[in-house]
């Protein structure tokens, strides 16, 4: 967990305000993820991290172990602030990760100077069809402001191929006939002329893993069917 897949290269340089990193199981989309987010808040106190799913519980034993488990591997677990209650995690530098979930929205308003956001399993969002209930990416949109600095605000969005994406790249503005596989490319879906006119959408497999191990790989080849489709192609 200390060696970063190159293949999310371009995922971590885009300057667009949305980032979209779907893929199967074994892609390391959420470990190159959570990578990337340590290295930011390692770096800079002006980075504060909101990590969300739709249940806050569940983040637990995912992303907060996931990053705990990271910063284990990298021989810097004892050189920041962890509070296992609370699931925050603040570094020297005064960089932050702190946890939310959907679940609660009261508790969401309440955070304030967040410059980056990462929904993990972001298909478990509502995008109700009624005006009356909004939906969850406009809260979190709301979320971000970032701070006075050269930093550009982000939310980034990883999930499995699902048939619940759909809703998401609509809500967007991505046109799902036209997405990458295994491939990445950047969207620009309105005229403002700013990092929130474009959406960086990645598509990865077990294939882009070079850590993926034959016994993982020979897992796959024995799904078949609709399955290996999903892991193969998304």
């Amino acid at each position: 967990m200390h060696q970063v897949n190159p293949v999310f290269r371009p995922a971590f340089a885009t300057d667009a305000r949305y980032r979209i990193i779907y893929g199967g199981a074994g892609s390391s989309k959420s470990v190159s993820t959570a990578q990337d987010f340590v290295r930011r808040a390692g770096s800079t106190g002006d980075v504060r991290v909101l990590v969300v799913r739709k249940v806050y519980r569940t983040c637990r034993n995912s992303t907060f172990k996931l990053f705990c488990d990271i910063l284990r591997a990298l021989g810097r677990y004892r050189m920041v602030a962890v509070n296992k209650q609370e699931m925050t995690i603040t570094f020297p530098s005064g960089g932050e990760i702190l946890h939310a979930g959907l679940d609660d929205v009261e508790k969401l308003k309440s955070f304030a100077g967040i410059t980056h956001v990462w929904v993990e399993e972001a298909t478990e969002m509502d995008f109700p069809a009624s005006e009356d209930k909004e939906p969850d990416l406009a809260q979190l949109d709301l979320r971000v402001r970032g701070v006075a600095t050269e930093l550009v605000p982000s939310i980034t969005l990883t999930f499995n191929p699902t048939l619940r994406a759909l809703k998401l790249f609509e809500y967007l503005g991505v046109p799902t006939a036209d997405l990458p596989v295994r491939a990445h490319k950047t969207y620009t879906v309105s005229d403002t002329g700013t990092a929130a006119d474009r959406v960086y959408v990645q598509h990865t497999t077990y294939r882009d893993n070079p850590w993926i191990g034959p016994e993982y790989v020979a897992v796959f080849s024995k799904l078949g069917g609709v399955m290996q489709a999903v892991y193969e192609r998304g």
